[in-house]
């Protein structure tokens, strides 16, 4: 969870010049702890919407391999957990959150 109370998929934006694997594996180590041990090379979702702001954005949605499940808090996150898609209603979550979990329960 951030700091404004909603929950947020792990990632961000890309360090010039990261691929999107090296910046998906560096973002989950900021922001959960865990280390990415495998990424699937094309995403599994493609999110694409406007964000709190108005902004457009896009979200890629990758499925990766963990060394373990021990998450840990950083400065970017209040709180982490797993939620199943089906618990999406109980929970403050971003738009693109919502959508992951309705696609999935799908």
């Amino acid at each position: 969870m951030e700091d404004n109370g909603y929950w947020e998929l792990p990632g961000g934006g890309l360090d010039f010049p990261e691929t999107p694997e090296e910046g998906l594996r560096r973002e989950i180590k900021e922001e959960t702890g865990l280390t990415t041990i495998d990424i699937a090379k094309q995403p599994s979702y493609v999110l694409i919407g406007n964000n709190m702001k108005g902004i457009r954005s896009i979200n890629l949605v990758y499925e990766v391999k963990l060394k373990d499940l021990n998450l840990t808090s950083s400065d970017e996150c209040v709180k982490l957990k797993f939620i199943a898609p089906e618990e999406i209603d109980t929970i403050n979550a971003f738009r693109n959150v919502k959508e992951l979990a309705t696609l999935m329960s799908k």
